[in-house]
């Protein structure tokens, strides 16, 4: 894996800047499914049932796309944990010295948690998949009511799809 690419995973903001932009398809389901009524009078207009499935096709592409990524991601995380984990042993504070004064917080001594920023990214990719389960949900259902009866379940499709 390329240093570019770790350091890029290893950025939150990044992170959340490249899934907000490759959600597009998510977010824009409703136009894709309605494009056949904006075709230029000179292109051949495809069927209700045709466009149902390109869409469907190019979502599960983009769903399959982002999977990667955070996959990726979450591996290179995971690679950064085990790689300072003596190291964060080592530089964990003692309960003697909390990060907040007990004047502010009587509880700071108690409960005082310790991440390093590779947890912060995990963390952060895990909050990101529960987000796309989601998204996903909430697209597949504006998919199954603008092709009625054509599609079940999305967890079901999409690992048909991707596995063919």
């Amino acid at each position: 894996m390329s240093e570019e690419k770790r350091g890029l995973c290893m950025n939150i903001r990044y992170l959340k800047n490249v899934l907000r932009k490759t959600r597009k398809m998510d977010d824009t389901i409703q136009l894709s499914l309605n494009s056949a009524k904006w075709e230029s009078p000179g292109q051949a207009r495809e069927s209700q049932e045709q466009r149902c499935y390109r869409v469907k096709r190019e979502l599960f592409q983009s769903w399959l796309n982002r999977d990667q990524f955070l996959k990726e991601c979450i591996s290179i995380a995971e690679e950064e944990i085990h790689k300072d984990t003596p190291s964060l042993k080592s530089s964990t504070f003692s309960p003697e010295e909390p990060l907040v004064s007990e004047r502010l917080d009587p509880y700071a001594k108690t409960q005082e948690i310790r991440t390093s920023p590779p947890e912060e990214v995990r963390m952060a990719l895990q909050s990101e998949q529960a987000v796309e389960n989601i998204i996903r949900g909430q697209t597949w259902e504006t998919l199954k009511n603008a092709c009625p009866g054509m599609f079940g379940n999305w967890e079901a499709d999409y690992s048909k799809n991707i596995f063919q």
